[in-house]
């Protein structure tokens, strides 16, 4: 039958407006005048809303040619012909106390995308918008941060019982009642209740053999991980260190740390070959980057003054795309820290093994009498401005270790991925290569996709899938294509009593009673959480000739959200999504074209 879904949904709106917000933003006014560049790098893709008529709006582009002045043509109510309209005369007339102090300011540029795909601009005044989210500065006040979570992160039963008041209030409002009996509808105040299924605890390999228990209630192996060696280490022993001269200290206190973490994790690092800036523009960073490329290092290793977009931006081409060298960037100010340096070097020593093709830890297969099964990882990244970026990672052993990622460049905002069909040729010929025999079945993660854009998967990309699999002669695998969805309003809730209720155990799966009916779907929740309601996934069988029971499919998926390698804890999709998000987020903020073909067999993207 029909379900009603409802959650509880929290926006933080600040006191600051657009205008006032920009002028403090450094780089963006300066001498009393706008950086245009600056300016649209610091607000486009930001959420506003304008309080005269409490609608949400997405900042898309700003428009330094048009001011309050400027005109738009407008339908009066009775009228037969538009005509055109000053912006201050219209909130003048319609929103009187909507006030414009700055008649010289730029306006804001809404994209709206309306029914049949068109799309509309909508033009907003700085002014009379003020910002929502989070800023930096309330990040870092703790105080801020604890009173938001009180309200936001709600533990199970309070959350549950702000979202029964809506079926409540429904029975209470005449209109919604009339409409219910005219459509012969009923709506229940209790939640439904389904039976769940438990997913076995999972146990994960280190380095010697080493087998670790995770710990079910907490999917955190973090201890485990600092007291073990890693599955498979890269010996470090050509690399170069490119540090400013005054970042000589962070250099030496991250130099100093890597030695004493370096070892337990079974890691061997020779010291690097130190290349000292007297300045810090960004061509001296990229100078270096060229001066060290000749000796063909293992990695360089670079240590950044500021978080800026367009100097790490320029080190990721010239190391990724012209030379074909793994770089790791840190911030000198990450290796200043008073306490908890060694935890960022031990995340940074463990995503340097991984770009040199090492791996972190391991797990084994659920899928009985299939040892070569190939897992891929689909997403897409839309960056607003340029062109958007599909991510295609497959891993490349039974393990599920190693793994080969590759990027299809798109239109501006386009979903359906393009050159699937070369990407899954190509990565099962390197799954060949590499094991000696193709994979014996393939499964596909396609994360991004909603509902609605499910005839994208079926009608465009499924068919390249296929047609890439019959280009091998003699080969036919199992295909199997799974729908990945994490952005969702089901909640699931453990317990009988309402006012006691907690939250699921990671590897809780949820396959009956609130899937949909002719779907091959199930919701799993993987991952804990210490403070307000645990969020599950939603996956979706789009296709399947695979023929592996749907529990297997449930545990190699709960399975695979522990083999994300930038965190010791369990992820709420499976780590292909990840890597594939991780590598397309990047590709599209910063690189904007394709990587070097060495690059393709690391993860370069951590």
């Amino acid at each position: 039958g029909i379900a009603l879904v409802c959650d509880v949904s929290h926006a933080v709106i600040r006191t600051d407006n657009v205008l006032v917000y920009a002028r403090t933003q450094r780089g963006c006014f300066v001498g009393g005048q706008w950086n245009q560049n600056n300016l649209k790098e610091t607000l486009t893709g930001s959420y506003v809303l304008t309080r005269y008529n409490n609608k949400r709006y997405r900042i898309d582009d700003l428009d330094f040619t048009k001011n309050p002045h400027s005109t738009f043509p407008r339908l009066d109510k009775g009228a037969t012909a538009a005509r055109d309209v000053s912006f201050l005369e219209y909130y003048r007339t319609s929103y009187p106390s909507a006030t414009i102090s700055d008649e010289r300011q730029w306006l804001i540029v809404s994209r709206q995308r309306l029914r049949g795909g068109e799309d509309r601009f909508v033009h907003l005044i700085p002014e009379l918008c003020y910002m929502t989210g989070i800023s930096d500065a309330m990040r870092d006040d703790r105080a801020i941060m604890q009173d938001l979570a009180q309200h936001t992160r709600l533990a199970p039963s309070a959350r549950l019982a702000r979202c029964m008041t809506l079926p409540q209030r429904l029975a209470q409002a005449p209109q919604a009642l009339e409409q219910f009996r005219a459509h012969n509808i009923s709506i229940t105040e209790m939640p439904t209740s389904v039976e769940g299924l438990l997913l076995p605890a999972e146990t994960l390999t280190f380095g010697q053999g080493k087998r670790v228990n995770v710990d079910r209630a907490k999917a955190d192996w973090t201890m485990a991980f600092r007291n073990n060696q890693l599955f498979v280490t890269q010996p470090l022993n050509n690399w170069v260190l490119i540090a400013s001269t005054r970042d000589s200290a962070s250099a030496n206190a991250f130099m100093g740390s890597l030695r004493k973490v370096a070892p337990p994790l079974g890691i061997q690092i020779s010291p690097p070959r130190i290349i000292q800036l007297n300045s810090d523009p960004d061509d001296a960073y990229v100078s270096a980057i060229q001066q060290a490329a000749p000796d063909h290092p293992q990695l360089i290793f670079v240590v950044l003054p500021q978080n800026k977009k367009e100097r790490y931006s320029k080190i990721k081409v010239e190391c990724y795309c012209k030379h074909g060298i793994p770089s790791q960037c840190v911030l000198s100010r990450n290796m200043q820290r008073k306490s908890g340096v060694d935890s960022v070097v031990t995340k940074l020593a463990v995503q340097m093994n991984c770009k040199l093709g090492g791996a972190a830890w391991s797990c084994q297969s659920p899928l009985a009498g299939q040892t070569h099964v190939m897992i891929v990882g689909i997403d897409v990244c839309h960056d607003r401005g340029s062109k958007s970026i599909a991510a295609f990672c497959a891993t490349m052993n039974p393990q599920f270790t190693r793994y080969f990622s590759k990027i299809v460049i798109q239109q501006q905002g386009q979903e359906p991925v393009e050159g699937l069909q070369s990407a899954l040729h190509e990565a099962i010929l390197k799954y060949r290569t590499i094991n000696g025999v193709a994979p014996t079945s393939i499964i596909i993660y396609r994360d991004g996709v909603g509902e609605g854009q499910l005839n994208i998967i079926t009608e465009f990309e499924i068919p390249q899938l296929t047609m890439a699999i019959r280009g091998i002669e003699g080969y036919n695998p199992g295909l199997m294509v799974i729908v990945v969805k994490k952005r969702i309003h089901t909640r699931l809730f453990l317990g009988e009593h309402l006012d006691r209720l907690q939250n699921p155990l990671p590897g809780s799966v949820a396959d009956r009673g609130i899937t949909h009916m002719g779907w091959y779907d199930f919701f799993l929740i993987s991952q804990a959480t210490n403070q307000g309601t645990v969020s599950p996934t939603h996956y979706h069988v789009v296709f399947d000739n695979t023929r592996f029971p749907p529990q297997q499919v449930q545990q190699l998926t709960f399975k695979l959200c522990h083999m994300y390698f930038n965190w010791s804890g369990t992820i709420s999709v499976p780590s292909v999504c990840q890597y594939a998000h991780k590598c397309a987020f990047l590709n599209s903020q910063n690189i904007h074209r394709d990587v070097h073909a060495s690059m393709q067999d690391s993860l370069y993207y951590l």
